[in-house]
């Protein structure tokens, strides 16, 4: 069966939905399971991935989209890393820039982004960037006034400590 791929990569993201709203642990570890195994067997067109790339890094990017499409490249990047880190300034600068403040879902998922490259990969200097950025982040947004506002921001608290704990600066 042939489709087209704009087609894919948007059922794509549209499973990815689900994350914002409820997705359960183990229906997310199987998307995860299935676009791994794609990936590694060649089966997600490159155009996808590009395609991928280009909503993440679109300014007209609902951010649901811009999530989305960050949470299945990494998901690819489970079978080949370099999905993320050929790109990781664009995850670093736009997951981690002003967009992240009004999103803690595109926080998180750059974490898990960065998490899953090795700290080889990063200069020092990289590095400071990255925790930097994040603890502006954590830093700006626990001064908000609503509580469930604030109580997103606990997985992204997560994944800091889990990179912090993996990289040594």
């Amino acid at each position: 069966m042939q489709f087209s791929n704009a087609l894919a990569f948007q059922n794509l993201i549209w499973l990815t939905r689900g994350v914002r709203g409820g997705l359960k642990l183990h229906e997310l570890a199987s998307l995860e399971e299935l676009v791994m195994e794609l990936s590694k067997t060649n089966q997600i067109p490159t155009c996808v991935v590009e395609a991928l790339w280009e909503i993440f890094v679109s300014a007209d990017s609902s951010s649901e989209d811009r999530s989305g499409s960050l949470l299945l490249l990494n998901m690819m990047a489970g079978a080949d890393s370099s999905i993320i880190a050929n790109n990781v300034a664009s995850v670093v600068s736009i997951g981690l820039g002003p967009r992240a403040m009004k999103d803690p879902l595109l926080a998180r998922t750059t974490s898990l982004c960065l998490q899953k490259l090795k700290s080889s990969r990063f200069s020092p200097s990289v590095l400071q960037t990255v925790f930097g950025k994040l603890t502006a982040l954590i830093l700006n947004t626990s001064d908000s006034d609503k509580a469930e506002e604030s109580l997103a921001w606990f997985p992204v608290c997560e994944q800091v400590c889990a990179i912090r704990c993996s990289n040594t600066i």
